[in-house]
């Protein structure tokens, strides 16, 4: 079984040219996005993918905190090293590995930690994460350090990722994720109490690419920006949900 829910109408998915709502700061030496009221009571910490703060993905934060009228914040956790897109796939996987290596759970978690903390601090009383690709697979680690999940095209999900699942998750696979592994992951889940606010849509299904929802996209592309509207919909009605 895939539970699914309805999107929510959220602000216009834009191409190019997008101007960004936010504004990048720095606390303790990490840059951050930060959009939204900061004494929020609800806040979401987002995991981008591995090219860090792209346009689409700041696009995608905008849209999550208009629609949910919350603050999202975005970690730099690369430091301003992340992966060039020019070099995508990468040329040299050892290079590659090697590069992604320090950035594995828990190697981030002091960050996590230090942003958690600030939006607390700042008033927030709910606390949910959602992550792309690289950034779904750290969020997945997570325990209970947010209040509800969402994985959007992940990277590397293997079943036994869902044993340290403890809140509400999200799921969204692209054309990149095995279906098997997805389904193993998923399966693993209905037996845990909070399954029934847990969401799951295939965009696999529907060809979208890996990365349509964050720095990969091509919103200028009108099936790109079809499912990638349909996604943030849906992902704002599953964190309304669960929050």
């Amino acid at each position: 079984m895939s539970n699914t829910c309805c999107p929510t109408t959220i602000p216009p998915v834009v191409g190019s040219n997008y101007q960004t709502k936010g504004t990048h700061l720095t606390a303790d030496n990490v840059t951050y996005y930060s959009v939204g009221k900061k004494n929020s009571e609800t806040a979401l910490i987002c995991f981008y993918d591995i090219f860090g703060l792209q346009i689409p993905t700041l696009q995608g934060a905008d849209i999550l905190s208009a629609a949910l009228g919350c603050r999202v914040i975005m970690p730099d956790f690369f430091k301003g090293n992340a992966w060039p897109l020019s070099n995508f796939p990468p040329s040299d996987q050892g290079e590659f590995k090697k590069w992604l290596e320090p950035f594995y759970y828990p190697g981030i978690q002091s960050i996590i930690s230090q942003f958690v903390d600030m939006a607390r601090n700042d008033g927030a009383k709910k606390i949910g994460a959602y992550g792309f690709c690289w950034g779904g697979k750290m969020v997945v680690k997570t325990g209970k350090t947010f209040a509800a999940i969402a994985l959007c095209h992940p990277a590397f999900i293997t079943g036994e990722d869902a044993a340290g699942v403890e809140v509400p998750l999200a799921l969204f696979p692209s054309d990149n994720e095995n279906k098997a592994d997805m389904d193993l992951f998923w399966s693993k889940l209905e037996s845990k109490s909070f399954y029934d606010k847990c969401v799951r849509k295939d965009y696999k299904a529907e060809g979208a690419h890996h990365g349509f929802m964050a720095a990969r996209a091509d919103w200028d592309n009108p099936e790109n920006k079809k499912k990638a509207t349909d996604a943030y919909g849906v992902l704002v009605t599953f964190f309304k949900n669960a929050l």
